[in-house]
């Protein structure tokens, strides 16, 4: 096989950057650089032509038009005429919060719904049954562990499971269960 030619490598490079100056520098005393000097200057120009202007070209009248009136706006103020002459104290017109809220009590009253006396609640027997059922439990285990040579790890069991089983009934009759 004849030697496997390499192939050719470029080398990237970046182009060098072309940087056009878009302002030429001003130098000290050119007239170009800024100052405040300079701006003073530039508004006391600016305020001679306007007095020339002034002068030679006074301002034109501005001829009188007939505008129409303006269309309503959304946001102008509404123009409200009253319907009802005002009410006087006294006449039996009036507006009272008293009078609204005894007709609103009364209302009430006459549109509630009837009052049914619930019967007393039951008192649940959930933990009268939690305790008879450790008690089992635990008896059954304590039985299980007087079966078993007597050695400190059959009393450690027996410890660990009266422990998990009350435990587990505790979880499960008063964190799953609901009231019966």
């Amino acid at each position: 096989m004849p030697e496997e030619e390499i192939p050719p490598v470029r080398k990237l490079v970046l182009k060098p950057r072309e940087v056009t100056p878009t302002d030429s520098v001003s130098r000290l005393g050119d007239g170009t650089e800024i100052s405040v000097r300079l701006m003073h200057k530039q508004n006391e120009l600016a305020a001679e032509k306007a007095a020339i202007r002034r002068a030679t070209h006074p301002p034109m009248p501005v001829p009188e038009m007939n505008v129409p009136p303006a269309e309503p706006s959304v946001f102008a103020p509404k123009e409200i005429v009253p319907t009802d002459p005002p009410s006087l104290p006294g006449d039996g017109t009036a507006v009272s919060a008293n009078l609204i809220l005894k007709e609103n009590r009364l209302t009430a009253d006459k549109h509630a719904p009837e009052i049914i006396a619930m019967p007393p609640k039951r008192r649940s027997r959930r933990t009268r049954d939690f305790i008879v059922l450790v008690a089992l439990v635990n008896l059954g285990v304590l039985g299980l562990v007087l079966l078993l040579p007597r050695t400190i790890g059959s009393l450690i069991l027996g410890f660990f499971l009266v422990v998990f089983v009350t435990v587990t009934l505790a979880w499960i009759m008063f964190g799953v269960m609901d009231e019966y």
